[in-house]
Order: C-alpha cells, then sequence, then structure tokens
C-alpha cells in the first residue's frame, strides 16, 4: 500500500532540505 501524502511529503522535505544545503555551499564558495 502507498501512502501518497506521506511519501510524498518525506520526499519533499528531504529534497528541500538538501536544495537548502546546497545553496548555503554555494553562497559559502561564492564568497570565498
Amino acid at each position: 500500500m502507498k501512502r501518497d501524502n506521506g511519501v510524498d511529503l518525506d520526499y519533499y522535505k528531504e529534497n528541500f532540505i538538501s536544495r537548502r544545503v546546497a545553496h548555503r555551499i554555494r553562497q559559502r564558495e561564492y564568497q570565498l
């Protein structure tokens, strides 16, 4: 059985966090 809401929310959360971290790392590289 699939929990579309739960699975999608978890997936988007992880994806969003990873994008945020990558964005911060890129900003640090540009600042340096």
